[in-house]
């Protein structure tokens, strides 16, 4: 009995950049992050691009502590499933998914990290999808909030294939 479950949302792809738009932690005008809640009445956060990063980690660990629940929830059922009790007849519902759509340096840094380390002993990127996802993140900078940060950079002076 695993503790999963799978949920299909529709994503707004849309351009996140909203110049005005009020972000949800400061009150500023313009934002360059949307965050939503997929529930049946969606709750969707705007954000600009000096609150996003501390925004960004308050909403990983909201979500990291509604899946912690979910667990412990589904746990108690399942055991009270396997003891026969009549007072389990559906499973606890899963957390709402959540979707991030973003305009926003931090997110790139964050993947490109992610991206560049070896995950539970995992297989390694190929320079083919570095050189794919380097090749990426250059044709989306103008669209970004503020100029290229040094590491990304880096990054993409590493893998974007050369020019033919």
């Amino acid at each position: 009995m695993g503790s999963h479950g799978v949920a299909s949302v529709t994503v707004d792809e849309t351009d996140p950049r909203d110049p005005k738009a009020l972000c949800d932690r400061c009150g500023n005008k313009g934002t360059v992050v949307r965050a939503e809640r997929h529930e049946p009445a969606p709750l969707i956060l705007r954000y600009c691009g000096a609150c996003w990063p501390a925004a960004d980690e308050e909403l990983q660990q909201r979500q990291r502590d509604e899946q912690k629940l979910w667990q412990t929830a589904n746990r108690e059922w399942n055991e009270m499933r396997r003891q026969g009790s009549p007072a389990a007849p559906e499973p606890p519902p899963l957390p709402a998914p959540w979707s991030v759509a973003s305009r926003s340096w931090h997110d790139a840094r964050r993947f490109i990290e992610l991206i560049t380390q070896r995950a539970n002993g995992g297989m390694a990127a190929t320079p083919e999808q570095l050189a794919e996802i380097a090749t990426e993140i250059a044709a989306k900078a103008n669209e970004m909030d503020g100029p290229m940060p040094p590491d990304v950079q880096a990054f993409i002076r590493k893998h974007l294939p050369p020019s033919t």
